[in-house]
């Protein structure tokens, strides 16, 4: 499936490119982080040729302000007709706790949306309360767990946005 771009005001969106693997592998602090982020198969350390590989698959894209910055990253799999799951989605340090991620998840869910899809999908880490906040307050509600020993909380949320 392609994914074609939008604008999220001063932001728009377009397809990760291999050049940013460096900058958003430096938006993770240490393992943890980068963990908390992208999973228990994320390297120790996420190393930018890793993110490259990743981006590689065609399902990355990036959020970029008009000077063409990278400010966040996420990644769209169709799981079936009706779902789109977002994987890996991250808001550069400088725009978090500022609006930015929920404009940015809103904009996501009206492109699967106008994908076809019924509902948008994702997996989250119960120690992520940030994060789930954020899901949750853009409609987003919890549909299942898994145990999840990578992470500090012990459990990971599937979670659910209609469309």
């Amino acid at each position: 499936m392609e994914f074609s771009a939008f604008d999220i005001g001063d932001v728009s969106q377009r397809p990760a490119r291999a050049n940013d693997a460096p900058i958003v592998a430096g938006w993770f602090a240490g393992h943890g982080d980068a963990t908390r982020w992208g999973g228990p198969d994320i390297p120790n350390p996420l190393t930018a040729a890793w993110l490259e590989s990743e981006i590689a698959d065609g399902t990355y894209f990036v959020c970029v302000d008009s000077k063409d910055e990278v400010v966040a990253i996420y990644s769209l799999k169709r799981i079936d007709e009706e779902a789109i799951h977002l994987r890996r989605f991250a808001v550069a340090p400088i725009l978090r706790g500022r609006g930015a991620g929920r404009a940015m998840i809103t904009d996501i869910a009206g492109l699967a949306r106008s994908k076809g899809a019924g509902w948008l999908s994702l997996w989250v880490y119960g120690s992520n309360k940030a994060a789930v906040r954020l899901y949750e307050n853009a409609g987003f509600r919890e549909i299942g767990t898994r145990v999840a020993a990578e992470d500090s909380s012990g459990f990971c949320l599937r979670m659910r946005l209609d469309l």
